[in-house]
């Protein structure tokens, strides 16, 4: 658990805890979790190719997984960082267990599973696990969507994909909610959105769920090409903006924007192209950048400024040649990716989003793509070194280092699955000692640790303080809510909130004495502190 300093509320101190790497500890920042499958095979489990959600975090008690212990085949697993086990055996013996779409719903894991047993999808409450039964066994899921307290699940019922339906679980019936071919499932702004285009079952347009029935947002004119883009990435949230991706059948497969209001198409690169020439990236404050391909340019990062559709950064890669070469993540308030200025070299480059050019942070050919921003470190993964191999390397914002020569044969190491949990990294990789198993740092980051009040303006508040037995969380729009715990003084955790929290939560005390009560909420890359007193 995260080391925690607690301060009034009328205190406001910022501060960074900051690790540093010395090149005589490389081989100390990193250490295998657990060795699941003992010898040079590994644990590597054979991925449900069209199942998203590879791990599952719930609050800083378990880490979920998949892994293969070379005895019971693909199974579920969890790690505290102490204790590492096999949830469930989904697939008795050796025969593996197609598992996808690992879904946190407060402090219960939902997946589902397609064995010779059939089709299932279940709930592990920490101890046991129930199976949710939608079609007898005949569902295949599509995606499964974490809201506060509820689990939206959209599969397709019968074993001949008969009927596609929208299921809301809120732990006990799973009620339909809708029935059609939908795209773009996600949430935005509390609400569960998605787009549907088929003419013939419903009028195509961008549809929300508002409580109690999907009602249509706004209608789309469907031209007669309409079809399911090639790659559909994962909508964006940003702000009050819905950014996503969509073939209305007149435009090809374009970046739309609902506002609030009205629904727009903001990009045109190839009209009529049902291709992925577009691909929406990061949200920057309620704007976009994203990655789109042109005959003329190749691959090349753009930006959204709310206003004009293509402004492009810059072309990096002058000509058809790709100009962007991946990753692209946010650290320090800038954003980190990998360019190919020519077609043979890759260099590390850096955006401000506040109109300047891309600034080139490292000319050595690194082949290194941004991986993940985790405390004064932003990782990379990929070749720098032809001898050492494909490893880790640290950017500190002055130089890049290696962080651990896993294999010094000069292989890629098979580096996968990051996730920041209990405040350390945490991630797959392939050794020729163990085989590709669970790693994480040794050192614990906290970055941004701000113990707050209520009277800033910018920051979550909390109301009313003292309280009685209920107190409300208020967020803003454009905040990025990861968890909201609370604690006792005796540091027990009394309350949890994660995935896709709302803009305002309700914490219920009445179980609870009087005393003093420690809130820590995590949102936009910081952890907010808070005391509260119930009387």
């Amino acid at each position: 658990m995260k080391n925690v300093l607690f301060v009034s509320l009328r205190a406001f101190i910022a501060f960074n805890i900051l690790f540093a790497i010395p090149t005589s500890l490389h081989a100390q920042y990193l250490e295998l979790v657990h060795d699941i499958n003992p010898g040079p095979n590994g644990s590597d489990q054979s991925m449900f190719l069209y199942a998203d959600n590879e791990t599952a975090v719930i609050g800083d008690d378990w880490l979920y997984f998949m892994a293969n212990d070379g005895v019971n085949g693909d199974e579920i697993w969890r790690t505290n960082g102490t204790i590492t086990n096999m949830v469930t055996d989904i697939s008795p013996g050796p025969e593996s267990a197609s598992i996808g779409h690992l879904t946190a719903v407060g402090t219960d894991l939902y997946f589902w599973s397609s064995s010779i047993q059939g089709n299932s999808i279940w709930k592990y409450d920490g101890n046991l696990l129930s199976e949710i039964d939608l079609a007898g066994g005949n569902e295949i899921v599509h995606k499964m969507l974490s809201v506060s307290s509820t689990l939206f699940i959209y599969a397709e019922l019968g074993l001949g994909g008969n009927e596609n339906v929208l299921f809301k679980f809120d732990g006990g019936i799973a009620n339909e909610i809708y029935t059609g071919s939908i795209g773009n499932l996600c949430t935005h702004d509390g609400e569960v959105f998605f787009t549907h285009i088929d003419e013939e079952t419903d009028e195509p347009g961008l549809y929300k769920f508002n409580g109690s029935e999907c009602v249509l947002v706004q209608s789309i004119a469907v031209g007669t090409e309409s079809t399911v883009c090639a790659y559909d990435p994962k909508p964006i949230s940003a702000g009050p903006n819905l950014y996503f991706k969509l073939n209305d059948g007149n435009n090809g497969c374009e970046i739309w924007k609902y506002d609030g209001i009205s629904l727009s198409i903001i990009t045109d690169f190839q009209t009529g192209d049902i291709g992925y020439t577009v691909i929406p990236l990061m949200a920057v404050g309620e704007n976009l950048v994203f990655y789109a391909y042109t005959n003329e340019t190749g691959w090349e990062l753009y930006y959204y400024d709310g206003v004009n559709a293509n402004p492009e950064p810059e072309d990096i890669n002058p000509g058809p040649s790709s100009g962007f070469g991946g990753g692209f993540t946010l650290w320090n308030n800038e954003y980190y990716f990998l360019a190919q200025p020519t077609d043979d070299s890759a260099e590390l480059w850096k955006w401000s989003a506040n109109g300047s050019e891309p600034i080139l942070i490292d000319s050595q050919p690194v082949l290194a793509q941004p991986e993940f921003a985790f405390g004064d470190k932003l990782i990379l993964i990929g070749y720098i070194d032809e001898v050492i191999g494909g490893e880790l390397y640290a950017y500190d914002g002055n130089d890049i280092s290696l962080l651990h020569d896993i294999v010094d044969e000069g292989n890629l190491e098979g580096y996968e699955q990051f996730v920041k949990f209990q405040n350390r990294l945490y991630f797959f990789a392939d050794d020729v000692t163990h085989g590709q198993e669970l790693w994480r740092s040794t050192i614990e980051c906290v970055t941004n640790v701000i113990n707050a009040y209520d009277d800033l303006e910018s920051l979550p508040n909390i109301y009313p303080n003292p309280t009685g037995n209920y107190f409300q969380i208020n967020f803003t729009k454009s905040t990025n809510i990861n968890s909201v715990r609370v604690y006792n003084l005796l540091g027990e955790m009394i309350s949890y909130s994660g995935n896709d929290v709302a803009e305002r939560v309700t914490i219920d005390l009445h179980n609870h004495a009087q005393g003093s009560y420690f809130v820590i909420v995590e949102a936009n890359e910081n952890l907010y502190r808070y005391k509260v007193i119930k009387e």
